[in-house]
């Protein structure tokens, strides 16, 4: 974005070729995603304080895991000391995997923490021999701010670029979808002004922030072992309360 202000915005766009063209629009959607470039240049992000993580998934071999080790449709989330890895069988032929670790370097690299969590967890530990293809990993990172706010004049800001919102069962893009509706029908007379903004920021916040929370609150338990005992024991002594407990945090 080369310029932005109240009049509207100045985008500049370079082509495959090389090629550069200026686009004036009154509103920019900021769709691109986990740390979206379009947030950093209208200052929607709070970079104090936030510390630095690194997320990717894709795809693995099949056989990455034995069938005993992961069955079609389970989804097994491994918890370790510095961060998580979740896999999902989609199919004979298909397994997922997605990943969220902190600091950055060597350590963060797919292989090298498909290798971490294959030591710490035996079920996993077919896993150390496997070394994903590069082109076939989408990765997000180092992410070192939050989201402070969903719109700024002329920008509104879609699906994780509004705000990280869901790591665990799958469902960012249906966040996505849900907030691009959200900001259409703020938008249905044909404007984006302040009345616009704040309607669009209410029905974000209805509609998405109290997952984002739950969400959130998830991940800062995911990333203090300790706790995780705690739960982990509290379910033991009282499986309905901990069963209770996790379908509130994480609501399907």
């Amino acid at each position: 974005i080369e310029r932005l202000d109240e009049s509207g915005a100045t985008v500049v766009v370079r082509t495959k070729e090389g090629s550069v063209v200026r686009i004036e629009a009154d509103l920019v959607v900021g769709a691109d995603g986990l740390g979206s470039a379009v947030a950093r240049t209208a200052g929607l992000v709070d970079r104090s304080g936030i510390g630095r993580k690194f997320g990717f998934s894709g795809p693995l071999p099949a056989d990455a895991l034995d069938e005993d080790a992961l069955r079609v449709g389970e989804v097994v989330l491994c918890v370790g000391d510095h961060g998580y890895l979740g896999l999902v069988r989609e199919g004979r032929g298909r397994l997922h995997v997605a990943a969220l670790v902190a600091g950055t370097g060597p350590d963060c690299a797919p292989a090298a923490v498909l290798a971490s969590f294959a030591r710490s967890h035996p079920q996993l530990a077919r896993l150390e021999r496997v070394a994903p293809p590069r082109s076939t990993i989408s990765a997000a990172g180092p992410m070192p701010w939050r989201t402070l706010s969903r719109t700024a004049p002329c920008v509104a800001l879609v699906g994780d670029a509004a705000g990280y919102v869901e790591p665990f069962t799958g469902e960012g893009m249906t966040w996505a979808i849900e907030s691009a509706v959200l900001l259409g029908e703020a938008c249905a007379g044909g404007r984006f002004g302040v009345s616009e903004r704040d309607r669009y920021e209410r029905a974000w916040t209805a509609s998405l922030g109290a997952q984002q929370g739950r969400c959130a609150l998830v991940a800062s338990v995911l990333e203090r072992p300790r706790v995780l005992r705690s739960f982990a024991f509290m379910r033991t002594l009282a499986p309905r309360l901990a069963g209770r407990v996790a379908r509130r945090l994480v609501p399907r």
